[in-house]
């Protein structure tokens, strides 16, 4: 009889993965594909408790979604941030962009909390993966006593 599979360090490393495919847009149908697995082999974990595999739902799961919903607002922050455009002399439309006021911090808003939610990923995977004792190698080098 063979030992059970554990799934727990293959979820979070497709989980993660489909996030980063979404991130490219291009790959954006392989990133959901991803994300199904992901989803799917996050329920098979057996060695976490239940409250672990709902954080591991929370924000691991969550990814894909998160880094849609964030591309479509900070291409909308961009898009309006600061503009104004009045008809050109050529029939077209003439922008520029003003550099002032609350619209322009909005993209900054974006990545700065897109950048903490990476951080809370990075940090749930490591400690969920520590969990079960899959946390990779030990690091080597200086160790501090």
């Amino acid at each position: 009889m063979s030992a059970p599979r554990h799934w727990e360090s293959t979820a979070v490393a497709v989980l993660l993965t489909a996030e980063v495919l979404a991130l490219t847009v291009i790959l954006l149908p392989l990133g959901l594909v991803c994300w199904v697995v992901g989803l799917v082999l996050l329920a098979k974990c057996r060695r976490w408790t239940r409250a672990q595999i709902t954080r591991a739902a929370l924000v691991l799961g969550t990814g894909l979604p998160v880094a849609g919903l964030a591309l479509v607002a900070s291409g909308m922050a961009f898009h309006a941030a600061g503009r104004v455009c009045s008809p050109g002399a050529d029939g077209g439309q003439q922008c520029t962009y003003t550099g002032s006021g609350p619209a322009v911090l909005l993209p900054w808003l974006l990545a700065a909390l897109g950048i903490a939610y990476a951080a809370l990923q990075v940090v749930t995977a490591r400690r969920l993966l520590e969990a079960v004792g899959e946390h990779g190698p030990r690091p080597r080098g200086l160790r501090l006593r």
